[in-house]
């Protein structure tokens, strides 16, 4: 037993398939890099959200990001577990003050994936073809592409959501390409959609593990479990949102990618029914990476200043 926290070290969860594979995931990754830790001394609990309890409900009109996360927060606030897993995705841009993320997984693939059994892809679908997903930048883009699409709330975990394909006169869906990855069943994607023409959500890919700030213990633990890389992009992306005021009502997407030394920045705004997108795609030094983000975001303020009005008085 390590001197500094009592064991077993316990990791909160989301109870669905996907937030449960990336709780083991975060384990297995403790287990490998801390020799004095074994099997016994973790253990996963299982935590039924606000976000999980309004499954059929539309996410950006009850709350927004926050109800996946609030009762695991108070958790760990009140110290009933000691770390939390969540998908960076659906992390809001701020934390409760005594909350950290002290931990970032390397990324998995960052894209989104278009499921069907019908069409190969998105360029074959027909006129006014219905397409179902919950995410409004998801819509928004699509509608951009392709404003015949008839787009429907599709809502619900992975096995869900590929159920409802089956059952429901729906032509395809778009699911995130990693969680379909993670829960071992890749083989259900028709297309990978190309970060060029659907730019990835802010954190997509990328599993964060929360700590409370004062647990100095526990964020040792952690410390080789974090990727600097994706990290280092994470952040930007999550300061892109955060200046944006970006939440579930607001069409915003930003991916950042090392490429060497440089790092791409891909990011977007859109009217929620893709009659306007403003987009941005460029390539700076590391040191730039900051500074371009603020750029970036004054001019879609300025930009898309109709789009974030269009949206706050929603």
């Amino acid at each position: 037993m390590h001197s500094n926290y009592n064991l077993p070290i316990k990791i909160g969860t989301r109870a669905s398939e996907l937030a449960i594979a990336q709780a083991n995931q975060v384990k297995k990754s403790i287990l490998e890099y801390n020799d004095f830790i074994s099997e016994k001394d973790i253990q996963i609990i299982k935590i039924n959200t606000s976000g999980d309890k309004f499954l059929n409900a539309n996410l950006s009109l009850i709350g927004g990001k926050g109800l996946f996360t609030k009762e695991i927060d108070e958790m760990l606030i009140k110290q009933d577990i000691d770390l939390a897993v969540h998908s960076m995705k659906d992390l809001p841009a701020k934390l409760p003050e005594e909350l950290q993320v002290s931990a970032v997984l390397e990324r998995e693939e960052a894209t989104d994936a278009f499921i069907s059994h019908k069409y190969m892809n998105l360029l074959h679908l027909p006129q006014g073809s219905i397409i179902g997903t919950s995410s409004i930048r998801r819509k928004s883009i699509l509608l951009n592409h392709r404003p015949d699409l008839k787009i429907v709330s599709f809502r619900g975990n992975i096995n869900t959501r590929l159920r409802k394909l089956k059952e429901q006169n729906i032509d395809g869906i778009i699911l995130a390409t990693a969680g379909l990855k993670r829960v071992g069943i890749p083989s259900v994607i028709t297309k990978k959609i190309s970060s060029d023409i659907m730019t990835p959500a802010i954190g997509q890919g990328a599993i964060g593990v929360v700590t409370t700030r004062e647990n100095k213990a526990i964020k040792n633990v952690l410390t080789k479990l974090n990727h600097q890389e994706t990290e280092f992009c994470v952040n930007l992306e999550r300061k892109f949102m955060a200046e944006l005021d970006g939440s579930c009502r607001t069409p915003i997407a930003c991916f950042a990618k090392f490429f060497g030394h440089e790092i791409q920045i891909k990011s977007c705004i859109i009217h929620p029914d893709g009659s306007k997108k403003i987009d941005d795609n460029i390539m700076v030094e590391t040191s730039d990476a900051e500074s371009e983000i603020d750029r970036i975001v004054e001019r879609f303020k300025i930009e898309g200043a109709d789009i974030i009005k269009f949206i706050q008085n929603g």
